[in-house]
């Protein structure tokens, strides 16, 4: 029956006539195998596949002849004319559709080859397609034939509504519009198999210009080249993939509708079909020569072993060790074909067992579905075993070796290098000008995902698992937010057109966060749908106002060689002259991140700096980033508060305002017209002051600086504004400043781990000030010197007690004097030190308090606080305490060091000191004015020895 049925029965369009006798069992049969054909036959008329057409013109280089017969008699005239040249032009037709698969079988048609165009349009629709042996196994057994009808019902349900298949031929049109046109795509799916076979990707390429620029002549040859030698029979029948390429408008045309009408209109008299044609062959005939040649590449090593060693079981380890497989049999050729297959990121969801209607889902809502199961499934190819495993793992592991090596070289010979860590943002990308430049495809973007996986989110955090280098796990891979969970934004970018577009609308912004406002935003972001890649990008790199060469280089690179363009973005530009600034400034740090908060802020205070700050915030809120404008207003409201000393309500009034600023504060103080216990008095305010506004400002406009109200960051924010100096009081209930800039620092580093440096920039410790950070380097002083005794004889503890003594002995003669009795601070502690004998705890305290007040006093002061002093004169500015305890020698000997930088100028007067240089007596003084400073020293020691003085210098010295 398989070989000529035609000798037992006759199919014709009356149904089946007895030739012979047939038994029952033959007659149901016949019946089934009937049933089965006309549910393919109905499928074709579905698919507008016509009787007795021809398949698809192949080239003019291809011998083509229509052949007309509707019966065997016909055919057999038709053979006895034309002879020998009949079987050579068939040999070209293998691609003619026949009414039924019958009818092709009768005519020596193989349904193993690939080639054959009405098999290959129904893997195109979903349908199942089945080899030779299989073909007949259903055929001569009985028990199998119900599993054949089923298998053709499942391959041919499919998804039928006008709305399913309009939305298909959508997504069918534009995905090769943004992939097809652009030649550089299917230079991505080249990659793979140029690392494992450099020639077979370069030939694919060659193939593609030929189809491109000229009329195909090479691929005719070639293709007449490896189908007379047999090697394309062997390729399909081992499973290979010809054409099929979801980025191809080969979808669009089997589709019917609107698509395929579009292909074959002529608008303005130019016919579009041609057109697309030349990008549809230059991109499927690039990846089928790529392809073939990878598979025999492959086999070629199998065939060669064999040559060589044989199959003896002496050698057979040593084949198998060389080739990575077994070395016989068609299993070999089968997963050697698979492996090709996936090397160019194609795969055929039918022969998978994928019913038709799984497939269309799938290409609804996917951009490229068989594209990523070829690449998951090289990668699970990795781990199997034979030629599938050995190929995959040689595949990839070249293909890793390989863009190592090419970075390298690029290192070294043009000095463009390339990322190599998958968690860092600059993965497989280098700086070229003003862009971004690197490689694309689904394995850097799956490698991308996964060192976004074991890394800290946005804001700092980290599931530590205890692995090493510092890997984790991401907590964001717990949040369902399509925006920061890294596999579900991974996923969102491999959605459909249309399914990309409806997720656009629903999330209000699109995939790069761009947010659609206005109808011109909706409708630029539906024509980016159809928009080739390389044009895209050279938009991009318009808009960013680049070089006009870096413009042509973007198109350019994306265009020829597929590679990913963009322009460098405002931050990154920021980060890059802040690191620029950080070297010019602290040459042995170099990096930004790398410095202190007050170093940073002494480079975010370059013009240079300032200008990058401000172009990343407009680029931000021109792109309205997530919170961008909460983020700005905050800003803008913290810096009038600041810089100002007040903010603007909506109406131009002033809402909020403060006494005055830290600047002025700062510029009072410098100055000398601001004490420095007033200086510190309003610095400690002010810190109250700010984290009130900052609250209540919050509260009123019910914004967070990032993310929510309440959230990580916005709460961190919160605390670190909650350390305020009334916190942190010393016995004596004075601040201690020590204490409050250690919680404080703890508070701002917490921070800015949570929310990143830009959290930093906005909080601005207050340390980053100049004037303050003085001020809190002097406390480190100030410690020292409670740590030292104020006077010598005794310890800390006994020099407060003189102190105190002192005070209350200044009280109680001022009391004696108004009673009338007249009593000096002298006269009054000899009286107390006469009455107490020497082993009183208290004669050495009363001792030293007396000797305060006599010409000995020089005597009990400790020269070890003095020298603290000396050696640290700011401390003055601050505390002028810690020049009026020190001894009078000393005085000098600092006034002598420094004059009076370090004085209020009210002190100056108070003092008595107006004659002394701001600058020191030893510093900067011509020998000129030697008796002037004498007679000017000599003034000071009398002022200082209460001695009264009739007259003073006229004005300060130079």
């Amino acid at each position: 029956i398989i070989q000529s049925p035609e000798d037992i029965f006759r199919v014709g369009r009356d149904g089946i006539t007895n030739i012979g006798d047939l038994t029952p069992q033959q007659m149901k049969f016949i019946n089934n195998i009937r049933s089965s054909l006309d549910q393919i036959r109905a499928f074709e008329a579905f698919m507008g596949v016509e009787v007795k057409e021809f398949g698809e013109e192949m080239g003019r280089y291809f011998p083509r002849k229509v052949v007309e017969a509707n019966t065997l008699a016909e055919k057999e005239a038709i053979i006895r004319e034309l002879g020998e040249k009949l079987t050579y032009e068939k040999f070209f037709q293998k691609d003619r559709q026949f009414t039924t698969m019958w009818e092709g079988m009768t005519n020596g048609v193989r349904y193993g080859d690939g080639i054959t165009q009405n098999v290959v349009a129904r893997i195109r629709a979903g349908q199942m397609a089945a080899l030779d042996r299989e073909t007949a196994k259903f055929l001569g057994d009985k028990g199998l034939q119900s599993q054949w009808e089923a298998l053709v019902t499942q391959a041919q349900k499919g998804i039928h509504f006008p709305g399913f298949n309009m939305v298909e031929q959508i997504n069918n049109f534009a995905r090769p519009m943004v992939t097809n046109i652009d030649l550089g795509f299917f230079g991505l799916q080249l990659v793979p198999a140029f690392f494992r076979n450099p020639p077979a990707a370069l030939r694919g390429a060659l193939m593609g210009l030929d189809s491109l620029l000229t009329d195909g002549r090479l691929y005719a040859g070639y293709i007449k080249k490896n189908m007379n030698d047999g090697t394309m029979q062997r390729f399909f029948n081992a499973g290979g993939i010809w054409n099929q390429s979801e980025f191809s408008f080969e979808f669009l045309a089997k589709g019917g509708g609107w698509g395929a009408k579009a292909l074959s209109s002529k608008p303005l008299g130019v016919p579009i079909g041609p057109f697309m044609n030349r990008f549809g062959g230059a991109y499927t005939n690039a990846l089928n020569v790529a392809t073939l040649e990878t598979f025999k590449g492959m086999v070629g090593v199998n065939d060669v072993l064999f040559r060589l060693l044989g199959n003896r079981r002496a050698t057979a380890l040593i084949t198998e060790a060389f080739g990575g497989f077994k070395i016989s049999g068609k299993t070999s050729e089968q997963m050697a074909a698979s492996v090709a297959n996936k090397l160019t990121l194609r795969t055929n969801a039918a022969v998978l067992g994928v019913a038709r209607a799984q497939s269309q889902v799938e290409r609804l809502t996917l951009f490229a579905p068989g594209y990523y199961r070829a690449m998951f499934g090289l990668l699970g190819d990795t781990m199997q075993g034979g030629l599938r495993g050995a190929e995959a793992r040689r595949s990839l592991g070249q293909m890793i070796i390989g863009f190592l090596g090419l970075n390298l070289a690029l290192e070294k010979t043009l000095g463009f290098s390339v990322g190599i860590d998958p968690r860092e943002n600059d993965f497989m990308l280098g700086t070229v000008g003003a862009l971004k430049v690197g490689v694309g495809g689904p394995f850097v973007s799956l490698m991308r995902l996964a060192g976004k996986t074991v890394t800290e989110n946005h804001e700092g955090e980290l599931i530590d698992l205890g692995l090493p280098f510092g890997l984790g796990l991401n907590p964001d891979l717990m949040q369902f937010d399509v925006n920061d969970n890294p596999i579900l934004r991974w996923g969102r970018g491999k959605l459909s057109p249309v399914a990309s577009l409806i997720a656009d609308e629903l999330d209000g912004q699109t995939f790069m966060f761009d947010k659609l406002d206005s109808p011109l935003d909706h409708l630029e972001n539906m024509v980016r749908r159809v928009t080739p890649f390389f044009i895209q990008a050279g938009i991009e790199a318009y808009t960013k106002d680049v070089a006009i060469k870096d413009i042509v280089l973007a198109t350019g690179l994306e265009f020829a060689a597929g590679a990913r363009t963009f322009p460098v973005g405002a931050f990154e530009i920021r980060n890059g002259i802040r690191n620029e600034g950080a070297k010019k400034l602290y040459p042995k740090i170099g990096n930004y991140k790398d410095l202190n908060d007050a170093q940073k802020a002494k480079v975010r205070e370059l013009e240079e700096v300032k200008e990058a700050d401000a172009v990343a915030e407009k680029e931000a809120l021109e792109r309205d980033f997530e919170g961008a404008e909460e983020k700005s207003e905050l800003k803008e409201a913290m810096r009038q508060y600041d810089e100002d000393g007040e903010v603007l309500d909506v109406n131009g009034n002033v809402g909020w305002n403060q006494f005055t600023t830290q600047t002025e504060d700062d510029t009072l103080f410098g100055r000398g017209e601001l004490e420095g216990q007033d200086w510190i008095a309003r610095f400690q305010d002010r810190q109250k002051e700010r984290a009130t506004f900052y609250a209540a400002f919050k509260l009123a406009k019910g914004i967070a600086f990032e993310g929510e109200i309440g959230g990580p960051v916005d709460k961190a924010i919160g605390a670190y504004f909650d350390v305020k100096p009334e916190q942190f009081l010393d016995a004596r209930g004075e601040p201690d400043w020590d204490a409050y800039f250690v919680e404080k620092d703890g508070k701002y580093l917490e921070a800015v781990k949570i929310g990143g440096q830009d959290v930093g920039t906005f909080l601005r410790p207050p340390e980053t000030n100049e004037t303050v950070r003085v001020f809190r380097e002097v406390q480190d002083r100030r410690r020292e010197l409670k740590e030292l005794p104020k006077y010598r004889f005794l310890d800390v503890e006994g020099s407060a007690k003189v102190d105190e003594l002192l005070q209350r002995v200044q009280e109680r003669t001022a009391q004696l004097r108004e009673q009338g009795t007249r009593i000096t601070h002298k006269q009054f502690l000899k009286n107390i030190l006469l009455k107490l004998p020497r082993d009183h705890p208290m004669f050495t305290i009363v001792a030293v308090a007396f000797m305060r007040k006599t010409d000995k006093k020089e005597e009990v002061w400790n020269p070890d606080r003095d020298q603290v002093v000396l050696d640290n004169p700011a401390m003055v500015k601050y505390y002028i305490s810690t020049w009026t305890n020190m001894s009078d020698t000393n005085k000098l000997k600092f006034l002598d060091l420094y004059g009076t930088q370090y004085f209020s100028n009210q002190r100056i007067i108070d003092e008595g000191l107006e004659s002394v240089p701001r600058t020191g007596i030893g510093v900067s003084l011509t020998a000129t004015s030697g008796e002037l400073l004498e007679e000017s020293r000599g003034k000071v020691s009398a002022r200082l020895a209460g001695k009264k003085t009739e007259t003073t210098l006229g004005g300060r010295l130079p």
